[in-house]
């Protein structure tokens, strides 16, 4: 199974969500269709504005395919910290 690691970051003076990953056409084919990613040559990542994140799409989009690691998004809005939350919690990832 692929890896990606989601992680909020700073591009264009607009917070964004990043998707790190190897170069592969299946994940990227994914991030450009489903979720609407952009290539960042500065950040050498993928990304698309916070705003337009949506955790469980992601879940979704990558399905099967890839392991989404989320561990670095604990510093989101209280609405998708508490999906993530759950999610941790579904699978057994949260402590305490």
């Amino acid at each position: 199974m692929k890896n990606v690691t989601v992680k909020i970051d700073r591009h264009r003076d607009e917070e964004v969500i990043c998707f790190i990953c190897e170069k592969d056409l299946q994940l990227i084919e994914i991030l450009k269709t489903k979720l609407n990613a952009h290539w960042s040559a500065t950040k050498k990542c993928w990304y698309l504005p916070i705003s337009h994140f949506n955790l469980k799409k992601a879940f979704e989009a990558f399905k099967s395919i890839a392991w989404l690691d989320i561990k670095n998004l604990s510093h989101t809005p209280n609405e998708d910290k508490y999906q993530i939350d759950t999610l941790q919690e579904k699978k057994g990832l949260k402590n305490g």
